[in-house]
């Protein structure tokens, strides 16, 4: 059995408490400068699916959905995970005084990972139009936008490293503003359809590109004769393993794209989107503002020597605490949430709805779940994870999609990131070994069940299909979970 958070002791046996005091402070405040951005995020992200699904059939918004699948699993085998382990190496080599020798051999590996992977797409361009239905131009904006896809990760992390939440926030802002702006102006002026999506996306992250090059410096610290492959080979040794548990994780939440549009095809893609979009777009960029602040605060604490297990189990339970009402509001109005929100074409993806925002908020918490392999530089174990989970998913996709349609697709996805989260619970670094906040969670429960039968008596005298019902709705709820969470004194 271990110690209770606040009996945690460092490595000079000294109580933790005030330690851990200081650091979640020190992880609000940065919290607070990475939820702007998050939050403009989730409002763009509602906007974005009113508006396209007002400007596109189901097929194409279907189109669009397995193209970004395409980027996303691309970015993660041959880019992503560079940004990542730049991320968690880049305190070790500022204090080496080692930051034009990183940047360099960073950017080595970013453009021969890059060579890879167009020449891997040109000989399977033609098997993966014909068996996924893709038609040959969005595959090939697709490959042109992974270029500057590529940067962005590497250069957002960066920022991160450096810890400028307010630049990264600045930088995510103008970046979804761009997409969204030049999208609509390509659809309404040139009737390009998803393709323009795809266009806008790739103009404004070149933008993008080239405003964080100057953010982070990046372009006075690259200096071609100092390429360490020490570094190259810590980096792999490292990112390998990472790349293949980012491949676990898409197939967790996005491999159903691509069976789904094998046995149904574009039209059904289309509402997978529309549920997507209005769970994990919504809710990944709120849940990510703790994982987000916390993650490189958590790596100095652990290289500096200090105890962070107490961090971890503080940050779990204000997780868990702070996100499950929006988790429960859509779990119980998700009719009333596409109505509101999509185009009545897309009117089937509410069936997907709850299934897709208990998954969502499975996934969130298992981002700080987590965080132990990658502070204790374990990532293997993350990646073993995911991909038993992933490929758990895909045969729950294969085996429910053609029996099931859509709800088969809802199923499939609780069962495989449950899955990933209790993994992640049950398999623990010893010396990293945190506290579940079962107090929290039972009592959280608990005003979440008076919570559904106010909504219940609500729904007796004003009808949430109405936008402004439903907004007095979910205000009423939330209000009432404020206040008894408040009385409980969860948050100290």
């Amino acid at each position: 059995m271990h110690s209770k958070p606040d009996e945690y002791t460092n490595n000079n046996g000294i109580k933790d408490s005030s330690i851990t005091g200081e650091s979640l402070t020190n992880i609000y405040k940065d919290a607070i400068k990475y939820a702007p951005s998050k939050i403009v995020g989730t409002l763009i992200n509602l906007l974005m699916v009113s508006i396209y699904t007002n400007l596109l059939s189901p097929k194409e918004y279907g189109l669009y959905m397995v193209s970004t699948a395409v980027i996303s699993f691309l970015a993660i085998i041959f880019s992503d995970w560079i940004g990542v382990s730049a991320l968690r190496f880049f305190k070790e080599n500022f204090k080496r005084d080692n930051i034009e020798s990183y940047f360099s051999t960073i950017l080595v590996l970013l453009i021969s990972n890059l060579l890879i992977m167009y020449l891997a797409g040109f000989l399977f361009f033609k098997p993966i139009e014909k068996f996924f239905q893709i038609p040959s131009n969005y595959l090939f904006f697709v490959m042109v936008l992974i270029i500057p896809i590529a940067i962005r990760a590497l250069l957002f992390q960066i920022l991160r490293a450096q810890i400028k939440p307010l630049t990264y926030t600045f930088s995510v802002i103008i970046n979804q503003l761009l997409t969204v702006g030049t999208a609509i102006f390509l659809i309404n002026q040139f009737h390009l359809g998803a393709i323009a999506l795809l266009i806008g996306m790739g103009g404004s992250i070149v933008l993008i590109d080239i405003i964080m090059i100057f953010q982070t410096k990046y372009h006075k610290s690259v200096d071609r004769e100092k390429i360490e492959f020490n570094i190259l080979k810590g980096l792999y040794k490292y990112g390998a393993p990472l790349a293949l548990a980012s491949f676990g994780m898409w197939t967790i939440t996005q491999s159903n794209r691509f069976i789904l549009q094998h046995f149904n095809g574009s039209a059904y893609n289309g509402q997978l989107g529309v549920g997507y979009n209005l769970t994990f777009s919504i809710m990944m960029p709120l849940f990510s503002i703790i994982s987000m602040a916390a993650i490189p605060r958590l790596f100095s604490k652990y290289e500096s020597g200090i105890d962070v297990r107490p961090i971890i189990s503080k940050l779990i339970e204000i997780y868990f605490v702070v996100f499950v009402p929006i988790t429960f509001i859509l779990c119980i109005y998700p009719k009333e949430i596409v109505s509101i929100f999509a185009n009545s074409k897309f009117s089937d993806a509410f069936i997907l709805i709850p299934f897709l925002a208990l998954s969502a908020f499975c996934l969130g918490l298992t981002e700080i779940t987590t965080a132990q392999y990658h502070i204790a530089k374990k990532t293997s174990i993350d990646m073993y994870i995911r991909i038993f989970s992933g490929l758990s998913g895909i045969l729950f996709n294969i085996i429910l999609i053609p029996e099931f349609g859509l709800l088969g697709i809802g199923i499939a996805a609780i069962l495989s990131n449950f899955l990933y989260l209790i993994l992640s619970i049950v398999i623990k670094i010893k010396n990293l070994v945190w506290e579940i906040p079962y107090k929290s969670v039972i009592k959280s429960s608990i005003i979440l069940l008076l919570c559904l039968g106010i909504s219940i008596l609500l729904r007796s005298f004003f009808n949430p299909l109405n936008g402004l019902y439903f907004v007095l709705h979910t205000s009423v709820i939330i209000s009432i979970y404020t206040i008894l969470i408040k009385k409980s004194s969860f948050l100290k």
